[in-house]
Order: structure tokens, then C-alpha cells, then sequence
């Protein structure tokens, strides 16, 4: 009989202590943007890729048509394409503003979105251009029994698109 209320009252604390409808996690999903543009910085495309979902992401820059990655081979050749063009050719970014968007905060499920414009910095220092991109995060509930250890797995990106500035130098991933 103990055993059994205990595992009720564990269960109903279980139940009730599942937060849904409030996005809580700006500070977190901040901090994963800001580790993705060091990996930009970088040029590593090891470390750049580990933030993409690998089979279902897609790349919309401009008016161009959008591109679609559906593997880590396709987004590794991707990032190739873009670190040996003239793109590249900077040496860090600096965000001027961040803004971090809940678009879906489900119980299994959360969708968001970062807004983002920042400046690319040369050698010297100087601005090379700036731009302004909607980065597109999901982040989903790992399954049992690893959630009892782990609730959440990793954001991963699944969409990047070109926003429009209004000073004309503009400057994408």
C-alpha cells in the first residue's frame, strides 16, 4: 500500500512539474547561436554541421531558389562551397542584435526562431558587410528511458533565410 501511494504521488509530481505553453529556454537556445557563429568563425565544418538536423534542412539566401540538404554528405559539401568562396573571407562576426522567437512550445516539441543581424569583421577590423538571417531551431524530447536522465535533446537548425537590411550591404551566411 506505501509502495503504491508513493508511486501515485511520484507520478502526479511527475505529471504536474511538465511545463508546457511557456518558452524557457531563451538563454539556452542564445547560448547554442552564439557557439554555432564561433563555429562559423572558425571555418570548421565539423563543428559547423553538428548544429544542422542532417536529413532535413534547408538554405534560402536572396532570390535564390531555396536549397534543400536531406543528408551530412549534401551539408558537408555545402559548407565546402561556402569556406572556399570570397563569403569566407572574414574573420569573425559580431551581433548587433539577437532576438529569440518561440514559434511552438508543444510538451514533446519546441519550434523557434532567431533573428539575427550582424556585421563580418576583415583582418584589419573593418566591417566587410553586414547582414540579417532568420535561423530556424527545433529541439525535441529525448525518449524513454534516456529522458528520465536527459529531458531534451539538442537544438538543432533545420532552416537559415536571408532577411532584408535596410543600409545595403548586405552580407549572408
Amino acid at each position: 500500500m506505501r509502495s503504491t501511494l508513493f508511486i501515485t504521488v511520484l507520478l502526479h509530481w511527475y505529471a504536474f512539474s511538465q511545463k508546457t505553453g511557456t518558452f524557457d529556454d531563451h538563454i539556452g537556445l542564445e547560448k547554442v547561436f552564439k557557439e554555432y557563429i564561433k563555429a562559423i568563425d572558425s571555418k570548421n565544418m565539423d563543428s559547423i554541421v553538428k548544429f544542422f538536423d542532417h536529413n532535413d534542412c534547408t538554405f534560402h539566401f536572396g532570390e535564390n531558389k531555396p536549397i534543400v540538404i536531406n543528408s551530412k554528405k549534401e551539408l558537408l559539401n555545402l559548407f565546402s562551397s561556402w569556406i572556399n568562396s570570397p563569403r569566407s573571407l572574414f574573420v569573425s562576426t559580431k551581433l548587433e542584435e539577437l532576438n529569440v522567437v518561440p514559434v511552438w512550445d508543444d510538451v514533446d516539441t519546441k519550434l523557434c526562431t532567431v533573428d539575427a543581424t550582424y556585421s563580418r569583421i576583415g583582418n584589419g577590423g573593418a566591417v566587410l558587410g553586414r547582414g540579417r538571417s532568420l535561423y530556424h531551431f527545433y529541439r525535441e524530447k529525448h525518449v524513454y528511458p534516456y529522458r528520465l536522465l536527459k529531458k531534451w535533446k539538442e537544438w538543432r537548425l533545420y532552416m537559415i533565410s536571408d532577411l532584408a537590411i535596410e543600409d545595403g550591404t548586405e552580407f549572408s551566411d
